[in-house]
């Protein structure tokens, strides 16, 4: 990471003060793949980061993101920018953001087990634009995403969360979108359902407790779900359970186990009938080398070792039977990957 102090004459939006200040950052991938690429690949990115203190307590920022991607994955792209231009003007309590920031509701939701209508839009090609505020011990936003044909508001979304002693309380709720221009390959983390929700959770003899409740008005289903999470030892249970107004109910549990250089988890679910439970685990050979495994149901097996080389480097090697596989999300097949970071 690299910073560099500007005058104000320099960076005339952020004038106001006696300088600025410009950070750059950035990665860079190198790998190899036998199935899903077959053959070599590249891949880099660059992040700028302008900031501004004004005299008034609030900083102005923007990020900028250029991204060269998959290159010779068979499509060689261009360096672009599309979603990655995040322009921000903060305080201690208060934030406007606008460009590549979440949903107000997605924000703030905190669900309960796997719930059918929790499915809050959350920000992927589109641009938002959204205000929050920290007063008191509570988190409130609201957001709008941008329709970019017309510039106008394609769906609006509300939350807000407080801490009460020992209790956490949430709302969320969004409008029924419009159909947005941006290509299908962009949205898919988009809908246009309108939604509301409510949640609250809490802590007693160690316990940690989540219930939630999601309505879907667009459609007229609802789910309420109740999770549990419970630390014995150097295990951690968990479970949870979700009624659904249509379809199968879902229910789930897992077991989380680490103490020194070792990590495993189990888990076993049922979501509205389709099954699916697997192991993963983790060691630590020390002087940066961890080895990684795991086998799931619905995608089967992955082995891999990572090592990290210190100064942002590191280099994986792994092998998966599908792509994304498990808690590491390798790809599929054979790969070796050099990871920098600046």
């Amino acid at each position: 990471m690299k910073k560099i102090l500007l005058s104000s004459a320099a960076i005339a939006a952020f004038a106001g003060a006696a300088a600025a200040e410009v950070t750059f950052s950035g990665s860079a991938q190198l790998g190899y793949n036998d199935t899903e690429v077959e053959g070599l690949y590249a891949d880099a990115d660059l992040d700028i980061k302008m900031s501004q203190e004004l005299d008034n307590g609030w900083t102005a920022s923007l990020t900028y993101g250029v991204e060269l991607e998959d290159l010779n994955k068979g499509v060689n792209q261009d360096f672009n920018a599309d979603n990655n231009v995040l322009f921000s003007l903060t305080s201690d309590s208060y934030g406007i953001y606008y460009g590549n920031t979440d949903t107000a509701a997605n924000s703030l939701w905190t669900g309960a087990g796997d719930m059918a209508n929790d499915g809050f839009s959350e920000q992927d090609a589109e641009e938002v634009l959204k205000a929050t505020a920290n007063v008191a011990g509570v988190e409130a936003a609201v957001s709008t995403i941008i329709e970019p044909a017309t510039n106008e508001d394609a769906q609006t979304s509300v939350a807000a969360k407080g801490t009460f002693g020992n209790y956490t309380v949430g709302v969320a709720y969004q409008e029924e979108g419009d159909v947005l221009s941006y290509a299908a390959g962009d949205q898919e983390d988009y809908n246009s359902d309108e939604l509301y929700g409510l949640f609250a959770s809490t802590s007693f003899a160690g316990a940690e407790v989540t219930a939630a409740y999601a309505s879907n008005e667009t459609t007229g289903e609802d789910s309420f779900g109740l999770e549990v999470a419970y630390p014995v030892g150097d295990v951690t249970i968990g479970a949870f359970y979700v009624a659904e107004s249509l379809g199968d109910d879902s229910y789930g549990v897992s077991a989380d186990y680490a103490a020194g250089a070792f990590a495993v988890s189990a888990f076993y679910e049922d979501v509205q009938g389709v099954e699916d439970g697997g192991v993963e685990g983790s060691y630590d050979l020390g002087n940066g080398l961890v080895v990684y495994a795991g086998y799931i149901d619905s995608t089967e097996g992955y082995v891999g070792a990572e090592y990290d080389l210190g100064g942002g480097a590191s280099i994986i090697a792994s092998y998966a039977d599908q792509d994304e596989e498990g808690e590491k999300e390798y790809d599929e097949g054979t790969s070796l990957i050099l990871n920098l970071k600046f």
